[in-house]
């Protein structure tokens, strides 16, 4: 089900960004020089790492909202698509396993159709019940997205509820209309609304998500589309009793003054209370307590100039300036606007992976996250190295490294070819340092032996690649490097030439294309691994053998490439 998984009631993060978070509330939003400036999350750390309800807010209108376990999306939670996917307008409510619409849930379509069911992986995948906008319902087994086999009610396990308005609905799926005009579409259980379903008001509001004995509680969205000057605004979060209690959120989406502002936060008894924090669209964002709606207690403001004014507040009014920011038990931290800095100073302007792959310092990344550099440095343990670029080879966008240290771990590469259907492994550091500092890995399988546009020196992979990935290790299960991991297909070109958004679509280039290149410079590379390795070990090897890299330069210099490299922990 999508009832409420963990009590909320958390503290603040501290305000100090390289304190760890752990066990608290904040909010993280990616470095202007990142290709996802403008997207943030307000939710729970733990272990520096998204953990809890939470939110993300992309820049471009779509919404996650739900439950994050060690970084990934886990547990209930929701889906709300943006103007821009294609989809503007659907929106799911169910379960996820490893980021995907995974179990059981609800996706109700712009256009007035629903479906309840079994999702696999994010499609429709199992028995499910489809109900369409004029009515006619259609129970059946759906597989990989496709409507396979009709179903009757009692061997899909939905039934269909009584016609009669007055008759008992029992574990059923239907609909009930008020003599008023409201109107409820989904599960039923004792007579009462219980289950997924939508509920619509005459004024054109409407209800998505959970119910519980004829009540909103648990995950839902409230949309407004009466013409009271709410019209399009999105009230999404944990509900409880038909009123938001705990973790939620409210989009401005109006045309009015607050068109585009965003408030997340704790709440009870259906409005604002204790932790919560206000975006504004203009940059502006005040993060601090709340109560009745209203901002009451310690919290600051920041401005989107720089400026900060902190101090206290009561029914809304600021009452008490403070010469430093709110306290950190009680007031969660942002990430504060940095000052105009000049042409000359270097800065951190993007990231990447690289690995170890001889004992005197070599080490391999992707070209592009060091094309451009004035300095590059490879993090490890805390500590931080000066590495030089020895060669690059921009054609298969891979480039040598080497830098003044002992490796504690060096990869083997492996001799034997990849095979079709092979377990792999991806390691590195998606998202840079945003959410944390420590080697992060993703499983998936060798999907096909060439890359786009028959590329023969790469692989396709479905394990997950994000931003930050570029240049991590591809391993096999004996700890040999496979291949590295380069790029993810780009999903404004798969839309644009195939119509469709890609997924689990990745690519990484082949050991034997980086073999060449160490050959070359008389790189001394450790034997292969001849068979599997525990899983300790493996995860060991990788942590030990994988590091950070980090490609610093001045302001005009990024300025120069942000015409053809996407900026900061970029994976192209």
């Amino acid at each position: 089900n999508v009832v409420k998984a963990q009590a909320d009631g958390l503290p603040a993060c501290p305000t100090d960004v390289d304190a760890l978070w752990d066990n608290c509330i904040g909010v993280y939003e990616p470095k202007p020089t990142s290709e996802f400036s403008g997207d943030i999350y307000r939710g729970g750390f733990k272990a520096d790492v998204f953990h809890g309800h939470g939110g993300y807010f992309y820049k471009n209108g779509e919404v996650f909202f739900g439950t994050y376990v060690d970084g990934r999306l886990e547990g209930p939670g929701m889906y709300i698509y943006g103007p821009e996917s294609g989809y503007f307008g659907d929106r799911y409510i169910g379960q996820f396993v490893d980021g995907e619409r995974n179990g059981q849930g609800a996706y109700f379509f712009a256009d007035g159709d629903i479906f309840i069911g079994r999702f696999v992986n994010g499609t429709r995948d199992g028995p499910g019940t489809y109900r369409f906008k004029d009515g006619a319902t259609r129970h059946g087994i759906w597989k990989e997205g496709k409507f396979t086999d009709a179903l009757t009610s009692a061997t899909s396990g939905q039934n269909d509820c009584p016609a009669s308005p007055t008759a008992y609905f029992d574990d059923c799926f239907g609909t009930f209309a008020f003599d008023e005009g409201d109107k409820y579409i989904g599960q039923f259980q004792d007579d009462d609304f219980h289950g997924l379903g939508a509920y619509y008001f005459p004024d054109g509001d409407m209800f998505f998500g959970t119910f519980r004995g004829g009540k909103w509680n648990g995950l839902g969205i409230y949309a407004f589309n009466s013409n009271d000057g709410s019209d399009g605004d999105l009230q999404i979060g944990w509900y409880s009793d038909g009123e938001i209690d705990g973790e939620g959120a409210y989009i401005f989406n109006t045309g009015g003054e607050w068109a585009g502002d965003i408030f997340a936060g704790n709440h009870k008894d259906g409005k604002a209370q204790g932790l919560g924090a206000y975006f504004h669209q203009n940059g502006d964002k005040f993060i601090g307590t709340y109560k009745g709606d209203v901002r009451h207690g310690p919290g600051a403001v920041y401005f989107a100039d720089g400026d900060v004014k902190s101090g206290i507040w009561q029914n809304g009014d600021f009452q008490l300036a403070s010469a430093a920011s709110p306290d950190a038990s009680t007031a969660p931290p942002a990430a504060t606007p940095p000052a105009t800095v000049a042409a000359d100073q270097v800065l951190s302007a993007s990231s990447g992976s690289g690995f170890a792959v001889s004992e005197d310092g070599f080490v391999i990344t992707n070209n592009h996250v060091i094309d451009g550099c004035q300095d590059v440095y490879l993090h490890y343990e805390g500590q931080k190295f000066p590495a030089t670029i020895v060669t690059t080879d921009p054609l298969n966008d891979l480039a040598l490294l080497k830098a003044d240290f002992a490796p504690d771990e060096v990869l083997p590469l492996a001799e034997a070819r990849p095979e079709l259907l092979q377990d792999i492994y991806v390691a590195g550091f998606p998202f840079g340092m945003g959410v944390s500092s420590t080697v992060k890995v993703t499983k998936g399988i060798i999907s096909s032996l060439t890359g786009f546009g028959n590329n023969f020196s790469e692989v396709q992979i479905d394990a997950a690649l994000q931003s930050g990935n570029s240049g991590g290790p591809i391993v096999d299960d004996a700890g040999n490097v496979i291949g590295v991991a380069v790029a993810k297909l780009d999903v404004e070109y798969a839309l644009e030439k195939f119509g469709s958004i890609p997924e689990n679509t990745n690519f990484g280039i082949k050991s034997s294309v980086v073999k060449s290149i160490l050959d070359s410079y008389g790189v001394l590379t450790p034997e292969t691994n001849a068979a599997p390795i525990s899983k300790t070990d493996l995860g060991r090897r990788i942590s030990k053998g994988t590091y950070y890299i980090s490609c610093w330069m001045t302001m005009a210099q990024i300025k120069a490439m942000k015409s053809r490299k996407v900026m900061f922990d970029d994976l192209d």
